[in-house]
């Protein structure tokens, strides 16, 4: 499982910081994985944003930290994008080519 850096977002629940907690496989298998590490988080599926180009959780900075310690990896966001969006990661690219 990978996280992003925290970001500062309008209020959602009384947060304003989130990180997004995703994978790098899109399988129904590593979605399976994805989900069974959120539970251990305390999330549930509702949460799950099921994005087309970067299905994800968010994350808040408690989480985030309890993530870590599960065994998550901590990358930037360009570094997040590029293996837990790859189609979004090369769409971006493309445009900054034009």
């Amino acid at each position: 499982m990978y996280i992003d850096t925290l970001a500062t977002f309008a209020p959602v629940h009384g947060h304003t910081s989130w990180a997004h907690m995703g994978t790098h496989d899109q399988s129904p298998q590593g979605l399976d994985a994805l989900h069974a590490f959120a539970r251990r988080l305390g999330l549930t599926r509702v949460w799950f944003q099921h994005k087309i180009l970067h299905p994800h959780f968010d994350i808040t900075l408690r989480k985030q930290a309890a993530s870590l310690q599960l065994g998550a990896v901590q990358v930037d966001c360009n570094a997040y994008v590029k293996r837990c969006a790859p189609v979004f990661w090369q769409w971006v690219m493309q445009r900054g080519e034009q």
